[in-house]
């Protein structure tokens, strides 16, 4: 019994080691043209229904694309220059940026020209893709009926503002707002809400679009800058910031406002830090928190944010011009 088992592991080990000199003899030597052809692969997306699969590809060398396929189906759709693949949740439609070649990309940079991405839009149903120039971000409402496309914003605006574009995905229709700055679309139905910084500020504020109703409803409208727009998960609804200036400090404090069901009886509240003795001492409202809805839609929890007082600067900026005067007229 030993014995077999012994002569078991002696062709094994013979067997071992045939292999190894057949993988020995088989091995090539990798050159840098060998390197140049690997690819990497990236970003990987599955449609909702988990019937559509889209993944990208980036080689070592050379320009990638991003493929989109059914699962379990062939053939697959080579996208070049695709990249930030999204589906509709209603697995119709499928939306991805298109990016530039790297010849031209160098062109652009060593032109110092910015880039600038397309969009293109996929129906599944038919494999057509239909273009968008000069797109820098959308997203589809949830419903999967409609696609909002925010423009580059063009060159010397000081303002955040630009074209935002919402295109009724079953009419292929498109409805234009200018001096986009934010938009959102609300968790349930298809409620857009698209915050407005206009040059002028005189049509600064907040709109809510009903898309299927086609209604549009100012929900706050000044001068000031408006800022972090918030949904409320599952909800109907939306918080915003609206810039307060303060006379005595250098960055401004803001005002919140927070709307509820505004798909029904919508519900309005205003909280101003100033009007709430319970505020903390020496801290305001920052955009550079978080704004956000608790689970229940019931909260709105802020960031803040401590500031240095321009009196202060002032106060010693004046006392120095003082005693630097003084000194000039002993001398």
């Amino acid at each position: 019994m030993n014995r077999f088992f012994r002569r078991a592991a002696l062709c094994s080990l013979i067997l071992c080691v045939g292999f190894v000199g057949s993988a020995r003899a088989q091995r090539q030597k990798l050159t840098l043209d060998d390197y140049a052809q690997w690819q990497n692969l990236g970003t990987t997306l599955l449609s909702p229904d988990g019937s559509w699969f889209a993944y990208s590809i980036t080689p070592v060398e050379g320009d990638g694309w991003l493929t989109v396929k059914k699962v379990g189906s062939s053939p697959e759709q080579k996208l070049m220059h695709g990249s930030r693949p999204l589906f509709s949740n209603d697995n119709s439609w499928f939306a991805f940026a298109i990016g530039v070649s790297e010849d031209e990309e160098k062109k652009l940079t060593d032109s110092k020209k910015p880039i600038r991405l397309k969009l293109g839009l996929m129906d599944l149903t038919t494999a057509v893709v239909d273009t968008f120039e000069f797109v820098e971000s959308f997203s589809f409402s949830d419903d999967g009926a409609f696609l909002a496309m925010k423009k580059y914003k063009a060159e010397g605006i000081k303002t955040n503002g630009t074209d935002l574009i919402v295109r009724n995905l079953a009419e292929s229709t498109n409805q234009s707002i200018g001096n986009a700055a934010e938009f959102a679309f609300s968790d349930e139905g298809a409620l857009l809400a698209v915050l407005i910084d206009a040059n002028e500020k005189l049509g600064n504020g907040v709109q809510l679009l009903d898309l299927p109703n086609r209604m549009i409803r100012i929900l706050e409208s000044d001068e000031e800058i408006f800022s972090r727009l918030s949904w409320a998960d599952e909800s109907a609804s939306l918080a915003f910031l609206k810039e307060q200036e303060e006379l005595d400090h250098d960055d401004p404090n803001h005002i919140v406002y927070a709307f509820s069901n505004l798909d029904g009886a919508i519900v309005r509240r205003v909280y101003d830090p100033h009007q709430d003795d319970s505020f903390p001492i020496g801290f305001r409202i920052a955009t550079e928190g978080e704004v956000k809805w608790s689970d229940d839609s019931q909260t709105v929890f802020l960031g803040l944010k401590d500031w240095e007082d321009v009196l202060e600067d002032e106060e010693t900026e004046t006392d120095e011009t003082e005693t630097d005067e003084a000194k000039s007229d002993e001398e």
